[in-house]
């Protein structure tokens, strides 16, 4: 098997741990690019540099400026009618800063279990990882869920519940890892 180099208490949870990160990751880039595209399109850049060369007539931009423009909006197929307002760009900076806030912790509450795990193994405790592999799936869900709510701008309390479930589910996971920690 090309799972063989890994000790079987961990392949599962390294596979399930895989999948959600790959798919966070892919998830934050699809964020990230919906904020620039939005920025780009209400004319709203990040910084005062970059704002001051937008406002400049399209002949009098940096070379650079024009060539990722017209790349940009011919990559993502973005019609030079389009629009977008302020509202919109607010609206996909805070998915995005919610997502890396909330991401950064879970990738340090993912290590932790992994350690716990490893431990575990290593002094001979409880190396089932069922409980553990629910949770990550749980938090992916989740996750997606709240990016969706916040995406079609659904009114709280529901992108509330789905942020409280997406603790809950790291707090599973941490609980968890304790546990391993402290069985052994």
């Amino acid at each position: 098997s090309s799972w063989s180099f890994i000790p079987p208490c961990t392949a599962m949870f390294e596979v399930a741990a895989g999948i959600v990160v790959f798919a966070l990751a892919l998830l934050g880039q699809i964020t990230g690019i919906m904020t620039i595209r939005n920025r780009i399109l209400a004319q709203q850049m990040a910084t005062p540099r970059d704002q001051q060369d937008l406002e400049a007539k399209p002949d009098s931009l940096p070379l650079d400026m024009r060539v990722f423009l017209f790349c940009f909006r011919r990559i993502f197929i973005i019609p030079h009618s389009w629009t977008s307002s302020e509202k919109t760009v607010t609206k996909w900076a805070n998915i995005h800063r919610h997502a890396t806030e909330n991401n950064v912790a879970f990738g340090f509450v993912l290590f932790g279990s992994y350690m716990a795990l490893q431990h575990a193994r290593m002094n001979g405790g409880d190396t089932d990882t069922n409980s553990v592999e629910v949770s990550l799936f749980v938090y992916l869900g989740l996750r997606v869920v709240h990016w969706l709510l916040y995406a079609g701008e659904i009114r709280q309390p529901y992108r509330a519940l789905s942020f409280i479930g997406t603790n809950a589910a790291m707090a599973a996971m941490l609980r968890n890892a304790v546990g391993r920690f402290l069985s052994v």
